[in-house]
């Protein structure tokens, strides 16, 4: 899975509509646009966790 269907997965489940640019607004606020097109196992530590935070992002957590 991409750093892109990671991001996504929490909006699928929820089953909205406009994915793909929700994805790409998060990222850009992340400063992560340039890893989206990558498998987890080529980031770094820090950017793992800013995966992670657009992850939650994505899915509204408090």
């Amino acid at each position: 899975m991409r750093v892109a269907d990671d991001i996504a997965s929490p909006l699928r489940l929820r089953g909205e509509r406009v994915i793909a640019a929700r994805v790409r607004d998060i990222a850009a606020r992340l400063h992560i646009e340039a890893f989206l097109d990558r498998y987890p196992s080529e980031l770094s530590g820090g950017q793992h966790q800013r995966v992670a935070l657009a992850r939650a992002l994505a899915k509204q957590a408090r």
